[in-house]
């Protein structure tokens, strides 16, 4: 995939996409992006999402990003910049094989909404 350094909105860019099982985010450049509103929006076989090296510093809306990805069973989101965000709603919403998540080092000082954001996660075990 070709990525185009202009991207400001990444909305149900990869929505419903189904036979794909990892996605490597790190050479994307989201330098620009500002929404990653259902970004990967019932992509329901997906195990793996990479996302080291992605520039997210612009966001402010990363609600339903991983809304019913619901086969994601771990999840490395610490090279995320979360200090941009402002809504998180329903961010990891039914990722039901989930068994850990860890967002200790999320910056959530703008963030002003957070509706539903682990709803449906009915295997966390450890939340940290």
């Amino acid at each position: 995939m070709v990525w185009n350094s202009q991207i400001e909105d990444c909305d149900s860019m990869f929505d419903g996409l189904d036979n794909i099982i990892e996605v490597d985010l790190s050479k994307f450049d989201s330098s620009k992006v500002t929404s990653m509103y259902y970004m990967f929006r019932d992509y329901t076989n997906v195990v793996s999402i990479i996302f080291d090296n992605i520039n997210t510093s612009s966001v402010t809306d990363m609600n339903g990003l991983l809304y019913n990805c619901e086969s994601l069973t771990t999840l490395d989101l610490s090279k995320l910049n979360t200090r941009s965000l402002k809504t998180i709603n329903g961010m990891f919403y039914s990722c039901k094989s989930l068994i850990s998540l860890d967002i200790s080092y999320f910056k959530t000082s703008s963030v002003i909404s957070t509706s539903f954001l682990l709803a449906n996660c009915i295997s966390i075990q450890a939340l940290i």
